[in-house]
């Protein structure tokens, strides 16, 4: 059996002894449905507690057998998004490390319009004579008000900030999300989540540390 069948019989246990990546085309991919594959990286360090991990990358398939999933595109400085549905089970964007997630409304069925939000630059501006620490804030604030205009009328869209997601054991806010929704058999509606890990380029190669799967909506 495939890492992608795997992941499709069952996404939470997959996630809780492998490490997912998304691959670089992830600046390039339309918004929609795509199949996608999980590419073992044999190179790639991946650990948790002491135990070691295989380390994945999320592709592009390349063929109609793999994960059918929808893509919500993501691209720096802006806010891009896509609508999930019944068409699938599975949505993937590209990877989280100061950027928000939009969650709107369900419009019957599961269906919502889900978006990717980067202000990057905005917040980098205002580091300099403000701080990390506020222009971080600053950054937050632009992403939920870049989703809320996103969004329009939809007025009960749900944001999931840097805060959700980015903070390690020690209250820094260093980790990193390959963020997916799920639509579980026999739910009529979707489950989104953080898959996050620390990258560690310290040593002489980049080492993975898993800290856990979370449910941000």
């Amino acid at each position: 059996m495939t890492a992608a069948q795997d992941f499709i019989d069952n996404p939470l246990a997959f996630c809780a002894d492998n490490i997912i990546l998304v691959s670089e085309f992830q600046g390039e991919m339309r918004s929609g449905l795509h199949v996608f594959t999980l590419e073992h990286a044999p190179n790639l360090i991946g650990k948790q507690l002491g135990r070691m991990l295989n380390v994945y990358r999320l592709k592009p398939s390349g063929s109609v057998v793999g994960i059918l999933a929808y893509w919500c595109p993501y691209r720096g400085n802006s806010v891009h998004g896509t609508t999930v549905g019944y068409r699938a089970r599975f949505m993937f964007t590209a990877t989280m490390d100061g950027c928000s997630l939009g969650v709107g409304s369900d419009a019957g069925r599961g269906t919502r319009f889900v978006t990717h939000a980067n202000a990057g630059t905005f917040g980098a501006k205002f580091e300099p004579q403000l701080g990390m620490d506020k222009a971080r804030e600053m950054q937050r604030d632009m992403q939920r008000s870049l989703i809320a205009r996103k969004h329009g009328a939809d007025g009960n869209v749900a944001v999931v900030s840097p805060l959700n997601y980015m903070k390690d054991v020690d209250g820094e806010l260093a980790l990193k999300s390959t963020t997916f929704g799920y639509r579980p058999d026999g739910v009529d509606d979707w489950h989104f989540y953080a898959h996050r890990y620390h990258k560690d380029m310290s040593k002489h190669a980049a080492m993975y540390f898993l800290r856990g799967t979370t449910r941000v909506f």
